[in-house]
C-alpha cells in the first residue's frame, strides 16, 4: 500500500513538472479590416495553412502543437506576412498598425533569443 501511494506521489510530480507541449499565441491588430488570420509553414517553397482564425475586434487566439521548433508564419493576405519562430510555448503578438508584417512578436524562448539578435544587429545599422 505505502508503495502504490509513493509511486502514485511520484507520478504526480513527473507529470506537473514536465515541459508545456502546447502553443498558444495570442495578438492584436489595430485598425485592422480583416476578418481571418491564418498560420502557415512553408513547406516544398509553399506557403501552406496550418490553421486559421477570425479577428475579433482586432484580436485573435491559436492553439496547438508543434513536433519540432520551426518557421512559421501569420498572414492576413499574400503580402502581408508575419514570420516568427514557433514552439510550444505562449506567444504575444501586437501590432500597432494595421500591417501585420511589421508586428512584435514576444514569447518562445528561441523566438525571444531572435528578438535579442534583431534588437543588436539594429542598432548598427
Amino acid at each position: 500500500m505505502k508503495t502504490v501511494l509513493l509511486l502514485t506521489i511520484a507520478l504526480i510530480i513527473s507529470v506537473s513538472c514536465t515541459k508545456k507541449n502546447t502553443y498558444t499565441i495570442t495578438g492584436t491588430i489595430a485598425d485592422s479590416t480583416q476578418t481571418q488570420i491564418l498560420l502557415q509553414q512553408r513547406i516544398d517553397g509553399k506557403f501552406v495553412t496550418i490553421d486559421s482564425t477570425n479577428l475579433t475586434n482586432g484580436k485573435f487566439e491559436f492553439k496547438g502543437q508543434v513536433a519540432t521548433t520551426d518557421i512559421y508564419y501569420l498572414s492576413k493576405g499574400e503580402r502581408d506576412l508575419l514570420p516568427f519562430l514557433l514552439e510550444n510555448s505562449t506567444y504575444t503578438v501586437t501590432a500597432d498598425s494595421s500591417v501585420l508584417a511589421k508586428a512584435q512578436v514576444k514569447g518562445g524562448s528561441v523566438q525571444e533569443l531572435f528578438n535579442s539578435y534583431k534588437t543588436m544587429y539594429d542598432q548598427y545599422n
